[in-house]
């Protein structure tokens, strides 16, 4: 029996995975030089990526294939894996990387700005967490947890929800406050809709997470909302903190100015003096219908009401800075 084809043909794919292999460490070593792929295409960073999932195998043409099909490198990252394997030649394992590696990002991001955090200004907040936020493709609730001068005890994710809405539990939240000592809680959520400004339900919420922060003497000082290119919604920025402290002192009687005592009023804003005191809750407060205990409601629409009005400030982290003390 001849078998001389056989062997031909097994000769040929040890010499085919010889050349892959040699590629591979070609590749390898130049990012090696520099770890970084500045000098790489998109399509060859994402081919070096598939090495490890794709053994002895060309993934220089499914690295092209993968753009071609979903436009560019950053939608093939975004793309769900059950959409990657419609790809031909494309294997789950591949997908499932793939789709790793923006949360792992994520998750270095917001590692790495919790490190000797200091929060005391919107930019601080904006400039460590905007990252973090960008190409969540549902909204994601956060939560920062201060002592008295601002600096990081705890950050926690409080809730992940649908690409637009999401709840948190508000309870969760005052029993993380209470067991870290907290002084001070920075909310923040993401619009993927890049849409930042707040909705009835998001004022609703974050008028429900004051009071019973309030009531555990804890001081809500702020809920910024992030979109796509660095944009985000301070409703300190925009005084709804203000106004909702307000109606703390003035609906439910709770005596809340030794808590925000060095919360500043924005100043384009601030028809009261710069430092708050109870004066000046209640002038505030006078300005607008604060509702019942029971019916935050009409308070509600007075802020939306507010704000369209005055026209709602909408940030990127390289301008103005708001300090919060």
């Amino acid at each position: 029996m001849d078998n001389t084809k056989d062997k031909g043909i097994k000769g040929k794919k040890v010499e085919n995975e010889h050349l892959h292999d040699g590629h591979r460490d070609r590749v390898r070593d130049r990012f090696m030089f520099q770890e970084d792929f500045t000098t790489f295409t998109d399509h060859e960073a994402l081919e070096m990526l598939l090495f490890s999932a794709i053994q002895r195998k060309d993934t220089n043409a499914l690295a092209h294939r993968l753009i071609q099909h979903f436009g560019s490198l950053p939608n093939v990252l975004d793309a769900s894996v059950a959409d990657l394997c419609t790809v031909p030649q494309m294997t789950r394992n591949a997908a499932i990387l793939i789709k790793e590696i923006l949360p792992l990002a994520r998750r270095y991001l917001l590692a790495r700005g919790m490190e000797k955090a200091v929060f005391n200004s919107i930019r601080s907040v904006a400039k460590r967490f905007s990252p973090f936020f960008q190409s969540q493709q549902r909204e994601v609730v956060y939560a920062l947890f201060l002592n008295i001068n601002g600096e990081l005890l705890q950050g926690i994710e409080l809730g992940r929800g649908t690409p637009t809405s999401t709840e948190f539990d508000t309870e969760r939240l005052v029993q993380i406050a209470r067991s870290s000592n907290a002084v001070r809680v920075i909310l923040m959520h993401n619009h993927p809709s890049n849409n930042v400004h707040p909705s009835e339900n998001d004022i609703m919420s974050t008028n429900n997470a004051m009071i019973q922060l309030v009531f555990n003497n804890i001081a809500l000082w702020d809920h910024i909302i992030f979109g796509a290119d660095n944009r985000f919604f301070s409703f300190y920025q925009n005084n709804i903190i203000h106004m909702m402290m307000a109606r703390c002192n003035r609906v439910l009687h709770l005596n809340i100015s030794d808590l925000y005592l060095k919360m500043r009023v924005p100043e384009k804003f601030s028809k009261f003096g710069v430092k708050l005191s109870e004066a000046e809750f209640e002038a505030i407060a006078e300005s607008m219908d604060t509702g019942t205990a029971d019916d935050a409601y009409p308070f509600v629409r007075n802020i939306m009401d507010y704000c369209h009005e005055n026209g709602f400030i909408v940030s990127a982290d390289d301008e103005n800075e708001y300090s919060y003390i």
